[in-house]
């Protein structure tokens, strides 16, 4: 294996994986209501949705990556979807912190959730070229051993950032009472809401032009 490749790798899959949206809102939201092992579950389905991005553009799979833009309205739609059916559920469910031990189909749950919301996302394969290329990942065409190592350099890249996020989100969550972790439920449930609201949004003409308004004005 190419050690400086992976790490390099390495690099790739944490800046991809590190601008907290919907998914980074998750996963601190399942850290603070669930535990560290729930948000972590969370932020392996973002780091397996990323890995496959980042295999698309280190093998040079063009047909699939042509394929996800294609159909990007669709699949924002579908994303947008499950914001809004994740926010409401999360602003209407009464929050028991730890109140039970978590369990393997929360778990899982949260683990295709947080996969969905990444791979609806499809804009973000065209981020992993210019990235590879600003890290100097660079992989001959048919050099597929390269391409793997790249990969799992990805893929533990992601991963690494979403435990950062978490342990950060659990060492928060021991310092302050359920009543807080439950106001802090809300409002990231509401902001998981304003997201879908937001996505939806931008796969209507109308909508575009209302997010492209007021980009200029911050938002």
């Amino acid at each position: 294996m190419d050690l400086i490749l992976f790490i390099k790798g390495i690099v790739a899959g944490f800046i991809i994986a590190a601008p907290v949206g919907p998914v980074g809102i998750l996963c601190i939201q399942r850290t603070l209501s669930k535990g560290l092992m729930i948000g972590l579950a969370a932020g392996f389905g973002g780091a397996v949705a990323d890995t496959i991005f980042g295999a698309v553009a280190a093998f040079g799979l063009t047909f699939i990556a042509d394929f996800l833009v294609r159909h990007e309205t669709w699949m924002r739609l579908g994303g947008g979807v499950l914001l809004l059916v994740l926010g409401v559920h999360g602003c209407l469910k009464q929050v028991e912190v730890a109140a039970a031990p978590p369990s393997v189909r929360g778990a899982a749950g949260d683990t295709v959730s947080a996969f969905i919301l990444t791979i609806t996302n499809p804009m973000t394969i065209l981020t992993f070229s210019p990235i590879f290329l600003a890290v100097g990942a660079v992989v001959a065409q048919n050099d597929r051993p390269a391409a793997w190592t790249l990969i799992l350099g990805v893929f533990a890249g992601s991963c690494l950032w979403w435990l950062i996020l978490c342990a950060l989100a659990e060492v928060f969550r021991r310092r302050i009472n359920s009543a807080r972790i439950a106001i802090i439920h809300r409002i990231s449930a509401g902001f998981i809401l304003f997201f879908g609201i937001v996505v939806l949004l931008s796969t209507t003409a109308l909508g575009q032009r209302i997010i492209d308004a007021a980009k200029p004005l911050g938002f």
